[in-house]
């Protein structure tokens, strides 16, 4: 598959899973989404990890 193709044929998911990620698995995929590149340079990040009954509540509230 080439990349038009891939753009193309690409689909969201709607649902997110319930799935618990590992603690790690998430420091992981911060630490790449702080080295990745930026042309705006408007570092420094803020990432907010929502688990638990904090999805819930948020999802409440951007239901409001």
């Amino acid at each position: 598959m080439d990349i038009i193709e891939a753009i193309h044929t690409r689909r969201s998911i709607g649902r997110v899973k319930e799935d618990p990620i590992a603690k790690e698995q998430i420091e992981t995929i911060l630490e790449a989404g702080i080295w990745a590149p930026n042309h705006r340079l408007t570092q420094p990040w803020r990432f907010f990890v929502m688990s638990g009954d904090g999805r819930n509540r948020l999802g409440d509230a951007y239901a409001r």
